[in-house]
């Protein structure tokens, strides 16, 4: 534990030297809840740190080993212990991806007039070991020192860690091997407190982390596949307290295994194959899909086809399961055989990676673009929103949403308030928002919404399989409507259908329109009560224009803070305009208001005798924008 509390005092200094700058971090995490974070380092140390501890005294008495690789290649690790006492194995998830995600449309020269490489980003990789810092993939192609930093120091390297940090950052020494993103840092990390560890770098500004493995299904409880567990949630809980912070990880490759899971979901053994990790809201998880043929217009030519062997989905709530798909066979990547040895490698770990990348350059685009990192549920909207459909029409639970279209993403953040739109919102109780949007008449009106929703209590800790535990907090609702029409989302009916309705379990909803011409009307709303204040992300394509303008409820570009030790609440608005402040407790009663004229760079200062301890939320608005914080008064 005291290396944990040890390293999140420090690990802000430290990890500053190599990549983002510490202008975005703090931008990032200014308004996150760092008692909060720090609180859940404690509690997830202790956690793992038991189980550790607690597996490998039983591996001593009953000659269990704590490694070992198979005849496939695919590398072991004892991790923890099932609740009847067996031993979990964590496993590698392996046994022209740029092309086929078509990330290299933003490189130099890649066909969109772009040059975003990586430039100034870092991957987070959490794998069997460390990647080698010494490849030649890892300089920056002059001999110049490695880009990877490695977050647990003095431990091993590992063939497959090398390997997917390479698909992610590798340089192009080796053209074949160029990685999505050859110009970032990556940092490693073997995968032995990987949610303590998690938590800590998400709390100093990490956005995007790589995850390339998982238990084996093999010796898991039958309820545990497909369910909401424990693990589940801590992941949803670090990306909900960390709201720019996005987990990217592999689906599996247990596509082949019917008999492993004795009670699958609908009866159906082809699916339900998905757990821990995979079975999070906030998350991409990633199928393993073949290389695609494209063509000049960055189109798919052909079809798409996904490898046998990805594990498939949905979860026991029917929510889409895995979410996208991405190259990961026959993927040419480094090993650390040598500081110049590469390897064909195929499986889920090959093809998250390739999704991880290419998130992370959409990242640095919008950065370029609107001088801000985006929350990472638009960098998932913009993922599912834009993929290329495979398998069954619209999303399912094997292919989720889709091949990643890279370049369609980009385009949508380039065309935003043109012919797309790329906006973040915040929604509050009993609220609702429409506007109008005209098709353009040509192709599909899509529009979707996505957020990061709180983590549920609504967990399976077993023994009964398969119960149908919604887990979503949040219920947002997307709707378009023409006259007396009424278009609704996507969503799954069983485990291998799909219709449009209303969709109540999953945080991202797309409405389809194909043939659309005229004027909508898109409204967002939610059902029940929201316990806090929703943030949530909206795209749009296949339009000419909306009438989204300066009076909506568009997050601001404000500043709020207090005193820690009385009610001093500092408000700084950018621009001239009325604005309304409302203070509330934590509960939602309001404990003052106030109204004032803005000018710019003005701090309005709010006093408030007497306030007690605690959280409070602080609403402001301008000129019908509003956005609101949680703020702690010591």
């Amino acid at each position: 534990m005291f290396k944990y509390i040890f390293t999140f005092i420090t690990i802000f200094t430290i990890s500053l030297s190599f990549a983002q700058n510490k202008a975005q971090r703090l931008e990032i995490t200014k308004d996150y809840d760092q008692k909060e974070l720090a609180k859940m380092v404690n509690e997830f140390d202790e956690i793992q740190t038991n189980q550790l501890k607690e597996v490998r005294k039983l591996a001593v008495i009953n000659n269990w080993p704590l490694t070992y690789t198979d005849a496939d290649g695919t590398f072991y690790a004892l991790k923890k212990l099932s609740k009847a006492n067996k031993p979990i194995y964590y496993k590698t998830h392996n046994v022209n991806a740029a092309k086929s995600t078509r990330a290299k449309w933003l490189h130099n020269g890649g066909g969109l007039g772009l040059n975003i490489e990586g430039q100034g980003m870092i991957a987070h990789v959490w794998d069997g070991g460390l990647a080698r810092a010494t490849h030649n993939e890892f300089t920056d192609g002059g001999g110049n020192p490695t880009r990877i930093v490695e977050g647990d120091p003095g431990e091993p390297t590992h063939e497959h860690a090398t390997h997917v940090t390479g698909t992610i950052i590798a340089y192009g020494s080796s053209a074949s091997a160029k990685g999505m993103a050859p110009k970032a840092t990556a940092k490693s990390f073997d995968w032995f407190g990987d949610i303590t560890e998690c938590t800590i770098e998400a709390a100093n500004g990490m956005i995007i982390s790589n995850h390339s493995y998982g238990a084996d299904i093999a010796v898991l409880d039958d309820w545990m596949i497909g369910a909401y567990t424990m693990e589940s949630r801590a992941w949803d809980r670090i990306m909900y307290q960390a709201p720019y912070y996005l987990m990217v990880c592999s689906a599996g490759n247990d596509g082949n295994d019917n008999s492993s899971n004795a009670e699958p979901l609908d009866g159906n053994s082809s699916f339900d194959k998905l757990y821990e990790a995979s079975t999070s809201k906030n998350n991409l998880v990633v199928a393993n899909g073949y290389d695609l043929s494209i063509n000049s217009d960055g189109e798919v030519v052909g079809s798409i086809n996904l490898d046998s062997s990805s594990s498939e989905g949905p979860t026991d709530d029917y929510r889409v399961k895995p979410d996208i798909t991405g190259n990961g066979t026959s993927v040419y990547s480094c090993t650390d055989a040598s500081d110049s040895s590469y390897a064909s490698w195929y499986g889920t770990s090959m093809a998250s990676p390739n999704v991880a990348g290419s998130v992370l350059l959409l990242q640095q685009l919008y950065n370029e673009q609107n001088g801000n990192f985006m929350y990472s549920s638009t960098a998932r909207g913009l993922a599912l929103h834009n993929a290329s459909d495979g398998g069954m029409v619209g999303p399912d639970a094997r292919y989720g949403w889709g091949y990643m279209n890279t370049k369609k993403a980009a385009e949508c953040i380039l065309n935003s308030g043109s012919t797309a739109e790329v906006r973040e919102f915040v929604l509050e109780d009993g609220d609702s928002y429409s506007f109008q949007v005209t098709a353009d008449g040509n192709n599909p009106l899509l529009a979707s919404i996505c957020w990061t929703d709180k983590h549920s209590n609504n967990i399976n800790t077993g023994p009964n399989a398969n119960t149908f535990l919604p887990v979503l907090e949040s219920d947002l609702d997307l709707r378009l409507t023409k006259g007396a029409s009424t278009y609704m989302p996507w969503k799954l009916t069983g485990v291998n259908s799909n219709a449009k309705g209303d969709n109540i379990v999953d945080n991202f909803e797309r409405v389809d329109i194909d043939g659309a011409s005229g004027v909508y009307t898109l409204t967002v709303s939610h059902k029940g009560t929201l316990a806090e204040p929703q943030r949530y992300s909206l795209i749009l394509t296949g339009i000419t224009s909306t009438n989204i303008g300066i009076e909506d409820n568009e997050i601001l570009n404000y500043k709020v803070w207090p005193n820690p030790n009385n009610g001093i609440f500092n408000i700084y608005v950018e621009g001239n305009g009325k604005v309304s402040v409302t203070i509330s407790n934590i509960l939602g009663g309001i404990i003052h208001k106030t109204d004032y004229t803005n000018t710019n760079s003005y701090v309005k200062q709010i006093n408030i005798e007497n306030i007690a301890k605690g959280m409070y939320l602080v609403s402001v608005m301008k000129n019908g924008k509003k956005s609101t914080n949680k703020l702690l008064i010591e």
